[in-house]
């Protein structure tokens, strides 16, 4: 399951709309970070970008996405009790 903050990249090549409302191409292997998503929903909200100034946020289909890395990964949840 992909949760906030994941690292995922796009499967295939990808055109969309980013939440502007602009055209946007995601190439094969973007990566990007999960900014929202939720275990009800198929898709997600992701920002793609290579610089500051060349960021798209888009919403992808969880099923185009690999995942790359997680903070879960790094650093994974304590049990408490």
């Amino acid at each position: 399951m992909m949760q906030e903050l994941d690292v995922v990249k796009i499967k295939h090549s990808l055109k969309t709309k980013d939440v502007e409302g602009d055209e946007v191409l995601l190439s094969a292997g973007s990566q990007g970070t999960v900014m929202v998503t939720s275990i009800d929903n198929p898709n997600c909200v992701v920002e793609f970008g290579d610089k500051p100034e060349n960021t798209a946020v888009v919403t992808v289909n969880k099923q185009d996405l690999q995942l790359v890395w997680s903070p879960e990964q790094q650093f994974p949840k304590r049990s408490t009790g």
